[in-house]
This record gives C-alpha cells, structure tokens and sequence, in this order.
C-alpha cells in the first residue's frame, strides 16, 4: 500500500478503498489488505487456508499469500481484547447498485430513489448484509457509522461509484435494528455526521440517528391502521378542503372533537411544493403523524410545504408554541 492511500484512507478521503483493501493479486500471490483499527490481529480464512496478516501500525493489517487466484469466499477472523469475530471481508464485494439506477439518479429521473439509496438490508453475492448507499457529490470522502462500529467510521470507508455522486459500502452481517450515520468529508477537509435522507426509520426526536430496517408493506399497513385508530377525526369527522397554490396538491382538515388533522397529498409524480392558508391557526405546531415530527409553527404567511412524488403527510395541528424545536435529523448536502 502506498503511503498516499494509507494517508487518504486515515483521514476519510480515499474515494476508492475497495482497490486497497481486500484481496487483490500481485506478484509473488495475492495481497490482503483490512484496516480495523481496534483488532488485535487479523486472519484471513479460505478452505483450509489459514493467513494471518502482519500488524502495519493505525490499524492496518497485511500479507501476501502465494496464490495464484484470490479466494472466492475467504473471511477475516478479527481478535479483540475481549472477544473474536469471524466475517466475510467488505472489500470482497462488487458494487451493490447497479449501472442503471446510477443513470437514472444522474439524469434526475429515478423515480424510486428510497430502493437506491439509504440502508438497504439485502443478500449480495450469496451474503446477508445491508448496503449503505448516499448521494453526496461535493464530499471528499464518506465513511459510515454506527454502534455496530461503536461510531468509528475509519475501517468503514465508502467508495464513490463514479461521476453518479454516489457513496456505496457493502457490510456483510449488518440487519436490522442497527443505528447509522454517514461520516462526511466536506470540500475543505472538515467532516460532519448527518443522518440519512433517505432512512426508512429514524430514532424519535430528539435523538437523530438512522436505524436500519426493511421494508414491508404488511408492517407499513399495520401503522396506518394504528395512525387512523388513534385519530378519529379519520373515519368520524368532518371534512374541510384547504386552497392549495398547487393544483397537483390535495390538502383537506379532518375535525372530531378536539381530534384535528391536516391531509396533504402530492398526486404528481415528481416533487411538488405548495402554500397553505392556515392563518387561522396560528401558533400551532403541525406533527407528523408517522414520524412524529414536529414542523415549525404557523403564522400569519403561507405555509409552505414540499412533497416528494405521490408523497403525503398526516398533521395533527397542536397548540404548543412553548415546546423545543425537534433536532433536526436531515443531511444537507
């Protein structure tokens, strides 16, 4: 390894760590590379293959075996101070996105981005793992973290697929449940933690961490029914439709009792903004009802509000102007 790479990858700025680290074939066999920074020792496992890797100091580890082929489901045996793990190498895989949604996200008209990117639990060359995926095109470099590296991104390094802006990592092993983060060196070589845009699950405010988790329609079902069950206002109250300045936008005031929820749904296909007069709520916090979130309050300008294609959000409007703002949990790139 260069000491170029070595440097890059210390301080979060290598945009290709899988041609690093891994295994890779030079002369005189194969070259294994892993950087665990809290490992004790390193072994590498294949068939009856047993390598363990030479400590190289910052928390590399390396050796060269005589080979001809590299090994096609090798794994790394890690030692600890106080436990032993044995994992399928990350740096052993192909990209987990393919060529298509990257055209598709270059050109601006994938229409499924929450399948490209964010934490997608999957099984990847024969492996159970969850592919970590951001688009951050400005970055130097993006690691990931979470308490499944006790928020230490420098062995996680991510490798930038392209001139797509997109950061991809493999983590055979990881399912869900976990909480992440992306690591993110900025332009100027300053780094920044910030959630995930695109999470399927988030912690309740005002923790702000991303957590993985897959998709399932049946649990999706389940928390609307739950929604509209803990909300009368749903099935029982009256019904007000709000001028939208969209007229791709719907937006309508459910009212039962005290029980009152604003509607607001996008029937375009692509993002739509819209402005709402809700004047006549002034003071009140509209909180989302799926997340929990809570928007900042009303005034006497339009409320303005933007949804993603066919997106929508359930309000319920709260009188609670003496509540904290929630921390905010949304990467800005």
């Amino acid at each position: 390894m260069s000491p170029e790479d070595r440097s890059r990858l210390l301080a979060g700025t290598h945009h290709d760590p899988h041609g690093v680290l891994g295994a890779h074939r030079v002369a005189g066999g194969v070259a294994f590379r892993a950087l665990r920074p809290y490992a004790r020792a390193v072994t590498v496992l294949a068939g009856e293959l047993r390598a363990e890797l030479t400590d190289d100091g910052d928390g590399f580890f390396s050796t060269v075996v005589p080979l001809r082929d590299v090994p096609a489901d090798y794994r790394l045996h890690l030692a600890y101070d106080e436990a032993t793990l044995e994992i399928p190498d990350a740096y052993a895989f192909l990209p987990a996105l393919g060529e298509f949604d990257l055209h598709l996200i270059g050109e601006g008209r994938h229409e499924r981005l929450w399948d490209a990117l964010g934490a997608q639990p999957m099984t990847h060359q024969g492996t159970r793992g969850t592919r970590f995926t951001v688009w951050a095109p400005n970055a130097r470099g993006v690691r990931v973290v979470g308490n499944f590296n006790y928020w230490d991104g420098v062995g996680f390094p991510m490798r930038s697929l392209g001139g797509s802006g997109v950061w991809e990592l493999f983590v055979p092993g990881l399912g869900a449940g976990e909480l992440y983060k992306f690591q993110i060196t900025r332009p100027d070589g300053s780094m920044t933690f910030r959630a995930d845009p695109l999470a399927r699950r988030t912690e309740a405010p005002p923790a702000n961490s991303s957590v993985v988790d897959e998709s399932r329609l049946l649990h999706w079902t389940r928390r609307m029914i739950e929604i509209r069950k803990q909300n009368p206002a749903f099935g029982l109250g009256s019904y007000t439709e709000l001028p939208s300045s969209n007229p791709a936008v719907l937006a309508f005031l459910r009212e039962y009792g005290d029980d009152l929820v604003m509607c607001v749904h996008n029937f375009s296909r692509f993002a739509q903004p819209t402005e709402l007069d809700l004047r006549v709520f002034d003071g009140r916090h509209p909180v989302e009802l799926i997340g929990g979130v809570r928007f900042p309050a009303i005034g006497e300008l339009p409320y303005l509000l933007t949804l993603a294609g066919h997106g929508f959000y359930w309000f319920r409007l709260r009188d609670d102007l003496h509540l904290p703002l929630p921390v905010e949990s949304a990467i800005r790139l």
